[in-house]
């Protein structure tokens, strides 16, 4: 059996997966953390706890490198079958951690997740291609956050069925999705119902191609969603499932490791996120959240609604606690404008919108 040594810091993936691709050898892992590297420390330990892998802490400080080396003389035994993992940690880290690995003739290694490769640095120097292992539990364990449910099945046929008239509307008629939001957004907790206020006949019109794809029925005034799915479909879950039947249809071709949508998570804490659509492709993640709002004035409302820059802001700040520096976060909306171009290339985030939406895995190829 092997135990192994690694060197916590912000992001645990790059000491995660040469674990992971020993995890039936190992039996000890010892983790060198400072203090300020406490909750990281916390989250990698019940990881290791869930692999039966036993850990014990090493704290060091950053850049006191006689205290590093007196440590892990310490703590670490003269024996076989250890392998040191470089990643992580300060650079005086490191360096103290090379020279024991010198010293001690350990095995040390180091991942270059950049250009995808595991390094082993002593004995001798040898490369070899980092592996795609990582699907969307263990990613997201990494960053502390357990899922507690997701969907990965294709959508309805029904729901699909409507998908390209809905298309269609994007380009022709934007201020459609505005009248559909607000009534699928009122109908929530009414039964599925709500009455049309104002512009009835006009409104009618503009759904009657749902009524005939038995998503909605249209009684006088008054519209009846045919069930919770239908109401979610119309309130811009249509969107969601388009963009994931996508994604699937494309998931050999780009490498698609693992897919899900409407994942909800939560963190050690219990605090509550939600993802519209991630996916793992070689270690990395990409987060995509999908809005069909747009602030109107379709019909007053006591609260105020949200633009697309607060998504985009809500998009990076998930991205930062899910995903880390390994995130890709992408915003698929039906609206643009130089301020949320603007404000998204200043986050890394990348953009679909408006008519690009027809042709959408062109363009998700392209973004990837």
């Amino acid at each position: 059996m092997e135990k192994h040594i690694v060197i916590i810091s912000e992001q645990l993936i790059p000491n995660f997966i040469p674990l992971y691709l020993n995890k039936e050898k190992i039996n000890f892992v010892y983790i060198i953390a400072t203090s300020q590297m406490k909750k990281k420390y916390e989250i990698f330990a019940q990881i290791c706890s869930t692999y039966n892998w036993k850990c014990q802490k090493i704290e060091v400080s950053s850049y006191n490198y006689p205290e590093i080396i007196e440590k892990l003389n310490k703590h670490i035994p003269q024996e076989e079958n250890l392998h040191f993992n470089l990643t992580g940690g300060t650079k005086m880290m490191t360096i103290s951690a090379y020279e024991f690995c010198q010293k001690r003739k350990i095995r040390s290694l180091y991942v270059d997740t950049a250009n995808q490769k595991i390094l082993q640095i002593t004995p001798e120097f040898k490369e070899t291609p980092l592996p795609d292992i990582l699907d969307l539990e263990n990613y997201l364990s990494l960053y502390g956050y357990k899922i507690k449910s997701k969907e990965t099945k294709k959508p309805e046929k029904k729901f699909l069925a409507s998908i390209p008239e809905l298309l269609n509307i994007v380009c022709k008629n934007k201020n459609f999705f505005s009248i559909l939001n607000y009534l699928s957004s009122q109908a929530n907790n009414s039964n599925n119902k709500v009455m049309i206020k104002k512009n009835s006949t006009y409104i009618k019109k503009q759904l009657s191609f749902l009524q005939e794809r038995k998503m909605l029925n249209i009684n006088k005034d008054t519209i009846i969603f045919t069930g919770e799915k239908e109401r979610f479909f119309c309130n811009g879950g249509w969107l969601e499932d388009y963009v994931f039947t996508c994604l699937l249809e494309l998931k050999e071709e780009i490498g698609i490791k693992d897919l899900a949508k409407n994942i909800k998570v939560v963190d050690l804490e219990e605090n509550k996120n939600e993802l519209d659509i991630a996916f793992c492709i070689k270690n990395k993640l990409y987060i995509i959240e999908c809005k069909t709002t747009k602030k109107t004035d379709f019909e007053s409302s006591k609260k105020p609604l949200k633009t697309d820059v607060d998504y985009l802001y809500k998009l990076e700040s998930i991205k930062n606690k899910v995903a880390g520096i390994y995130g890709y976060p992408i915003f698929i909306g039906l609206h643009t404008s130089d301020n949320l171009i603007q404000r998204a290339r200043s986050w890394g985030i990348r953009i679909i919108s408006d008519k690009k939406l027809k042709n959408l895995k062109e363009e998700i190829k392209k973004l990837l």
